[in-house]
């Protein structure tokens, strides 16, 4: 999906108006954290990339709002809310970094499931 697409499904899951406008309002700025993720992790874009589409804002800014993504899609309900209604508008599908934590946390959970089988038979 297309970037402007992506901008306006999330301004109407987030219930705001001009996304990128210089708002230091919660809606706007999860809001912009959202479109942030999707253009790092979609389409896979660098931070000055992003800031320069986001109306010419800092890599640092992108940066420092992405680093607490992750911290607000599990404490935050209606921040996750928005998002997967986002990402199920945009194609259901996951991030390569969404995709690779789940098989870690698989991969794990097969090693533990193997280590007990071992402790098992030398009991």
């Amino acid at each position: 999906m297309d970037i402007t697409g992506i901008i306006k499904i999330i301004e109407k899951e987030a219930k705001v108006c001009n996304l990128l406008r210089p708002s230091r309002k919660r809606e706007y700025v999860d809001a912009r954290r959202i479109l942030y993720y999707f253009l790092r992790n979609f389409h896979f874009l660098n931070y000055q990339e992003i800031g320069d589409l986001c109306g010419n804002r800092n890599h640092a800014t992108i940066l420092h709002s992405l680093k607490y993504f992750d911290f607000l899609l599990k404490t935050d309900f209606k921040f996750r809310v928005i998002y997967n209604n986002v990402r199920e508008q945009t194609g259901g599908r996951q991030s390569e970094i969404e995709e690779l934590t789940q098989q870690i946390a698989t991969l794990e959970l097969e090693l533990l499931t193997i280590k007990l089988m071992q402790n098992e038979l030398q009991v």
